[in-house]
């Protein structure tokens, strides 16, 4: 299965991961860096040879976000992504992409942290799409559907 950030509503559990989320990989990737305490005392010993539990589940997520790209038609990021025990979907209302930096930034830091190339390779996927499916005449527009056929646009740019 995938490792995401669910939903707590309530006292009931929601199985999704809004794209904000992809923000949360960077955070910990960085924290892998330093020693950081645990909570408990303990420090993580950068040099031990024991990769930090922390970049353990940063790689875990980044994973998840760049498949929330990986399986829309577009190559574009939506919303929200839904999880079953098998596989990671896109709802129609949560398919508009508008183009969040989040995943790219923890494509970034990971291949920073990590040196490996895969997150390089993530980011050039996202890259080719944007450049592709949402660039318009004077810019970027985000889009209706990352799963569409060919991309309609929604006439906004959003500047984070």
């Amino acid at each position: 299965g995938m490792t995401y950030l669910g939903e707590l509503r309530k006292s009931s559990y929601v199985a999704k991961m809004d794209h904000l989320c992809c923000f949360y990989p960077g955070v910990l990737a960085l924290g892998s860096l330093f020693n950081v305490s645990d909570g408990a005392g303990q420090r993580n010993l950068k040099g031990s040879g024991q990769e930090d539990e922390h970049l353990t589940l940063a790689k875990e997520l980044t994973d998840t976000c760049f498949e929330m790209y990986n399986i829309t038609s577009l190559k574009l990021g939506p919303e929200i992504a839904h999880f079953d025990s098998t596989s990671v979907f896109i709802k129609p209302n949560d398919a508009h992409s508008l183009l969040r930096p989040e995943a790219v930034e923890a494509f970034f830091i990971l291949y920073r942290v990590t040196k490996d190339k895969k997150y390089r390779d993530f980011g050039r996927t996202v890259y080719t799409a944007i450049n592709e499916h949402a660039r318009v005449e004077n810019g970027f527009a985000s889009v209706r559907s990352a799963n569409a056929e060919s991309p309609m646009y929604i006439d906004k740019m959003e500047s984070f």
